[in-house]
């Protein structure tokens, strides 16, 4: 069988697209080979950031030929018809076959299509990954055909060890040679088959992905232990770097001791955020006045630039902590909230949040309103403590660190609320008040700060809500799936009993004193919203989604979201026990008994004469009876185990169709109203039953 290899050599692409690169070549690849119905094997995918190439094995010398069939008119159609269909194809009546088919006598036309070669096969594969992948984003320059993330500058494609050279593809060149390292060996190296190339590239300091990584851990590794350091790299960091490079080396550098003083999170985040650095701590957790980094232009460490190298790092972290200090110590000369003078609170008047929803300053007032209506029902916390916490929490949004490090929101106005000698309880709060972020997000820890966690997801869920500014498909700028989301964590994890529709009201109503309410069918909408959110979560979670949408009638109205998840959890166990799959079993033969228009009628039920009638009918109104009753699903569901017993013995030995329409209408509204009990628990309609 064949081979085939080939590279897109292109400028740089951004580091956080490759990975995907790789998987979407993989899969354009798949797609044109399954295409053609030829056999094939990709055997690797890799990528660097100036290159992407595969390597694809047991393909066949040449596509199957093909006989198309082609079914024409009638023998006996309109002369024009005839002809349109033979112009159509290029051919003669000769060339046609006669042919009975059950519908009448037809012509038939048959076209035997040669197969591809390999050769045309691997152009148009090319062809096909230029013309279909897809990039977040897309540039085109020069004479180049297509769209692609950066400019492509060359191709190789080789067939068996082959280049083929001499043409172009999309206006792009075909060679026999790729480029090494850009700093550290720029020429043309000849490259043949893929295990040349690889091993060229490597020799001339070219590494892919797999090797990138390993390389970077183990220097790093090597450089923590040198200092007993303690170290878990975060894995957004590692890709990145990763990405950057093509031959990484692994250096370090140093931290002036003045900067130590600041936020240890701010120091993290001019690392890892802007300077893609590795902050190096202690055993302790503490940073240490030193950092790793990944060069891309030396071939060791122990190179007579490395210090040349390290000097430069270290200048550029210096030009951003020295920004950071000065920010940090202006943004200490004011406190966070005061009655009077100038504070950070103040300035929120003058800081725009959204043009349909005001300033940062109506913000924290609605989430001071808002946090005490929803702390009022949860008794969590002091009131005076929520409504403090509630101004001071958006503050440092106006101050010089966020400014420049935006990831830092919350932390820095903790830290501020700390500097003015602020409650710590208070100063907790202010930097937990956004989590979670995400689903990987921890959950605040402190009381007050999840009711001001609460009352900053709920308020910018309604506010965007009322503004229109609602997701679609793919586009949610205000992250309000993320919210919602978060709210259905903290709701669920910390079992609280509050309703989402309690909290949505409370903050319409604090809405009403600042904006004119059109909508009436807002709430319904939101919490339409946020269910879709709680499904994905439950699933997540291993919950099938129909077995969510039967137990919560696909509504979270007037329903706390920890009682929610719990109750699906119950009727999964109760269904999955083998008296729960009796009572489903007896439901479900009730379902199919049920004529389809079936209209319940209570009058019926009182006109049983029947003795094992009588027996069913006291039977239904003793479970209707507990079931009122109960307190829980759990409790709800074990009323239905000796019902259903004695309805599966009913209903084996009663003929429910009776030939008299009295006693037949009788049963079937019995067997009706034993169905709709358990439907009012469990929507059946959702539930895949056959």
């Amino acid at each position: 069988m064949n081979t085939l290899f080939f590279e897109i050599y292109q400028e740089e692409v951004p580091a956080r697209m490759q990975a995907a690169a790789e998987t979407q070549l993989a899969k354009l690849i798949e797609t044109y080979f399954c295409g053609l119905n030829v056999s094939f094997k990709v055997e690797e995918v890799v990528s660097t950031p100036r290159r992407l190439a595969a390597h694809i094995t047991d393909l066949p010398y040449k596509q199957p030929d093909e006989a198309v069939e082609t079914r024409g008119p009638k023998v006996d159609a309109p002369d024009k018809a005839v002809a349109g269909f033979l112009n159509a194809n290029n051919i003669t009546r000769e060339d046609c076959e006669v042919r009975e088919t059950p519908k009448g006598t037809f012509l038939f036309y048959t076209k035997h299509v040669l197969g591809l070669s390999l050769e045309h096969m691997a152009e148009q594969l090319l062809e096909y990954v230029l013309q279909n992948f897809s990039w977040p984003k897309s540039m085109k320059w020069d004479q180049a055909d297509f769209k692609w993330v950066r400019p492509v500058r060359q191709l190789i494609l080789s067939l068996n060890g082959e280049p083929l050279v001499g043409k172009n593809i999309m206006g792009i060149p075909l060679r026999n040679s790729t480029l090494g390292h850009r700093v550290l060996d720029g020429d043309q190296v000849i490259v043949s088959d893929f295990a040349s190339y690889k091993e060229t590239l490597n020799n001339h300091k070219v590494l892919f992905r797999p090797q990138r990584r390993a390389k970077i851990l183990k220097e790093l590794g090597a450089l923590l232990a040198e200092h007993n350091a303690s170290n878990t790299v975060p894995e957004y960091l590692l890709d990145e770097v990763v990405g950057l490079t093509e031959y990484p080396v692994v250096l370090e550098g140093h931290i002036p001791i003045q900067y130590m003083e600041l936020p240890q999170e701010l120091l993290v985040s001019a690392m890892e955020q802007q300077q893609r650095y590795f902050p190096i701590y202690n055993p302790s957790g503490c940073l240490l006045p030193m950092f790793g980094f990944a060069a891309n232009n030396l071939a060791s460490h122990l190179d007579d630039n490395a210090s040349e190298v390290i000097s430069g790092n270290e200048k550029v972290l210096d030009a951003r902590l020295s920004d950071g200090s000065f920010y940090w110590e202006e943004d200490q000369s004011r406190p966070l909230y005061s009655e009077e003078g100038d504070c950070y609170y103040n300035r929120l008047a003058q800081a725009h949040y959204h043009k349909g929803l005001g300033t940062l300053q109506q913000k924290a007032d609605r989430l001071a309103a808002l946090g005490k209506a929803i702390n009022e029902e949860l008794s969590a916390c002091a009131p005076a403590e929520v409504e403090l916490a509630a101004r001071m929490c958006k503050g440092d949004l106006t101050s010089g660190v966020v400014s420049e490090f935006p990831n830092l929101q919350g932390l820095i106005g903790s830290y501020l609320a700390q500097h003015e000698k602020a409650d710590p309880i208070v100063a907790k709060a202010i930097s937990e008040h956004y989590k979670p972020q995400g689903v990987d997000d921890i959950l605040p820890v402190s009381l007050l700060g999840v009711v001001l966690a609460l009352a900053d997801k709920v308020d910018t869920l309604v506010g965007f809500y009322l503004v229109d500014e609602k997701p679609t498909g793919s586009r949610d700028p205000y992250s309000l799936r993320r919210a919602a989301l978060g709210l259905l964590r903290i709701l669920q994890e910390y079992k609280f009993d509050i309703t989402l529709d309690v909290m949505i009201r409370a903050a319409l109503t604090v809405y009403k004193n600042q904006l004119e309410l059109t909508s009436n069918t807002l709430q319904e909408e939101l919490l339409a919203f946020i269910y879709t959110r709680f499904e994905q979560m439950q699933k997540d979670a291993g919950m099938p989604v129909e077995l969510v949408r039967a137990v919560t009638h696909k509504s979270l109205k007037g329903i706390t979201v920890y009682e929610a998840m719990m109750n699906t959890r119950h009727v999964q166990a109760f269904l999955a026990s083998p008296e729960g799959a009796q009572v489903l079993g007896v439901v479900k033969r009730c379902r199919n008994i049920l004529p389809g228009a079936f209209s319940a009628n209570a009058n019926a039920l009182k006109q049983a004469t029947d003795e094992k009638d009588k027996e069913c009918l006291k039977v239904i109104q003793n479970l209707a009876s507990t079931l009122d009753n109960a307190e829980t699903v759990q409790e709800d569901l074990q009323q239905f185990v000796p019902a259903a017993r004695f309805m599966e013995g009913y209903l084996e030995v009663t003929t429910i169709m009776a030939e008299d329409d009295k006693t037949k209408n009788t049963r079937l509204n019995m067997v009706h109203q034993f169905y709709a009990l358990f439907n009012e628990i469990v929507k059946i309609e959702y539930l895949n039953l056959g």
